[in-house]
């Protein structure tokens, strides 16, 4: 997977709007940020918001258009395609514990050149 980042104002107000679609390969970290919305988007998403440890917090498999999530506690949001997490509640937060947790590493290995 592929991941993109919004971390400037303007980037994170931009996020996904815009976009036709958002492929499955495709994933947006907003940091910081603790909530999202799909106003003025043509497609669902999957939402999983994170701390500042990057623990998950909480899933949202699919956040229809026109709608807002929050998590009070987060402190930065992964955005990936519908259809990527499992519509299984339990099976999804374990499937966005996999995922972020590869990601993290992966970021980690670059900083340090491993």
């Amino acid at each position: 997977m592929q991941l993109s980042q919004a971390n400037t104002f303007w980037q994170r107000f931009k996020g996904l709007l815009g976009k036709k679609n958002w492929p499955a390969n495709q994933v947006l970290l907003i940091r910081p940020c603790s909530s999202v919305h799909t106003v003025g988007m043509r497609f669902s998403i999957c939402v999983i918001f994170l701390g500042r440890d990057y623990q998950v917090l909480k899933v949202i498999s699919f956040l229809k258009p026109w709608r807002f999530a929050y998590c009070r506690k987060a402190y930065c949001v992964l955005e990936l395609a519908t259809g990527v997490l499992s519509d299984d509640e339990a099976l999804a937060w374990e499937q966005a514990c996999c995922l972020v947790e590869g990601f993290f590493q992966q970021i980690s290995e670059k900083r340090t050149g491993n």
